[in-house]
């Protein structure tokens, strides 16, 4: 597996890392994304069942397919606001 520095370092890692960012949008209308840098954040419009549901489900899917791209990859969840600084 590639260090974090030989996947941004490559644009073929970099590329594998944003488009597979980009591809959870799709199908998950109801999540938001902010993506910068080596940081993604998944976020929902509202704290319901079924946005957590959602959430967690975006956040595991995620997970595999950057593993899978060969994406070294860590994450939490949250709950609260988000605010930008």
């Amino acid at each position: 597996m590639l260090s974090v520095v030989e996947i941004f370092a490559c644009p073929k890692g970099l590329d594998a890392y944003i488009r597979t960012v980009l591809e959870l949008k799709e199908p998950n209308k109801n999540i938001g994304t902010i993506l910068f840098s080596n940081t993604v954040v998944l976020y929902t419009f509202d704290d319901s069942d079924a946005a957590f549901s959602s959430l967690v489900a975006a956040c595991s899917n995620l997970f595999h397919d950057l593993v899978m791209a060969g994406v070294p990859v860590r994450g939490a969840i949250s709950h609260g606001d988000l605010r930008a600084v």
